[in-house]
């Protein structure tokens, strides 16, 4: 059934326009036929021109301090030509920034990566942080682990903190067509196994470890294969990544963002997905995986615990990366279609049905 949100208010959301997440949040919007417009600093490659608006992107040409300005700037631009909205912020230290800047209410979608490694900011970056997430009107999160590091940490009050889980796109799903398109693209036997890391290229989710260990699982094991897809990745560390990939011919590195079809392909050619970041919230990227049939290997984080309630997944240790190939592999050979069957079965009856996560948006926007 159909669950359509009331209010006429438009949604301002601050994001970047070709984020896989923002456009994950913006099909609920479109399902629930609530009127949105997208302020970005970033270039928009997905939605269509009349639903964002670009500004002062020039200046991230200068890097971060660039960045910085820009999203200042956006900030003074909303508080004097945006009128009544709900303004949304997709991220808490850029467009977190510009709301903040706004004088304006505002909500405030936290990511991972800013609130956990903030204590190795500098405290003018953690001052930035505690401001955002204090003068929000609400705050979400996909992680009990988040919402008790702001409450610890920021000292956020727990009232405007709703904490769910936005399952997944309803593009998400396995297709054996799709699987033997991707494997045929890439070169890779039907028969092979492939493992999959569909987390952005960057230091907190251990890309380098992940390949260095593959390499050392799959040496004497000719049909095994990893895919990583660079998403929003960090460049510089992106290069250092390339250079583990040199000499390899079972590792492909697929760069750029992908919408959700495109990236349900990957995931479909895939038998195995990574997450072993040093730290996270429940991430959607999982969860898509799952939905496509992949068996997640999933670092023992308590952000995870919820997964592991309801899906059979494995927990390990991330610096036994290698056992973790191992096992995982052997269960693949073991079970293969049989387990691909399983999880999508154990997916069906999650907490995060789009109707649960409707319902909860209609809580998020509610005046």
């Amino acid at each position: 059934m159909e669950v359509i949100m009331q209010k006429t208010t438009p949604v301002i959301y601050l994001a970047n326009a070709s984020s896989p997440h923002v456009r994950h949040w913006i099909e609920f919007l479109d399902e629930m036929h609530m009127p949105y417009h997208i302020y970005s600093i970033h270039q928009n490659t997905f939605f269509s021109d009349d639903k964002v608006t670009v500004k002062y992107n020039f200046l991230t040409r200068f890097g971060g301090g660039g960045a910085i300005l820009a999203y200042f700037f956006l900030g003074l631009w909303l508080r004097f030509f945006i009128g009544k909205s709900i303004l949304h912020a997709h991220n808490t230290s850029g467009y977190g920034l510009s709301a903040l800047l706004s004088g304006k209410p505002y909500i405030v979608t936290t990511y991972g990566t800013e609130i956990f490694g903030a204590d190795k900011r500098s405290s003018v970056y953690r001052l930035l942080i505690d401001k955002v997430l204090n003068k929000a009107k609400k705050i979400t999160t996909t992680s009990q682990q988040m919402e008790q590091v702001l409450v610890s940490k920021f000292h956020v009050n727990s009232k405007n903190i709703l904490t769910f889980g936005m399952g997944v796109s309803q593009h998400f799903s396995f297709s054996n067509d799709k699987r033997e398109s991707i494997r045929a693209k890439l070169d890779i036997p039907m028969d092979a196994i492939v493992w999959i890391y569909n987390r952005r290229i960057m230091p907190l989710y251990n890309t380098i470890e992940v390949v260095q260990d593959f390499k050392k699982y799959s040496k004497d094991r000719p049909n095994a294969y990893l895919i990583l897809m660079a998403g929003d990745h960090q460049a510089s560390y992106t290069e250092l990544v390339k250079n583990e990939l040199e000499n390899t011919s079972n590792i492909f590195l697929v760069e750029g963002f992908l919408d959700p079809k495109d990236m349900s392909a990957y995931l479909s050619a895939s038998d195995i997905s990574i997450s072993v970041p040093n730290s996270d919230q429940l991430s959607s990227s999982i969860l898509e995986a799952i939905a496509c049939g992949c068996y997640p290997i999933l670092a023992n984080l308590p952000a995870y615990d919820e997964i592991l309630d309801y899906v059979t997944c494995l927990s390990i240790d991330r610096n036994n990366l290698v056992r973790g190939f191992e096992q995982s592999g052997d269960l693949v050979l073991e079970q293969n279609s049989q387990l691909r069957s399983e999880l999508l079965e154990q997916y069906k009856a999650t907490p995060w049905s789009r109707k649960t996560v409707i319902a909860l948006l209609n809580q998020v926007y509610a005046e």
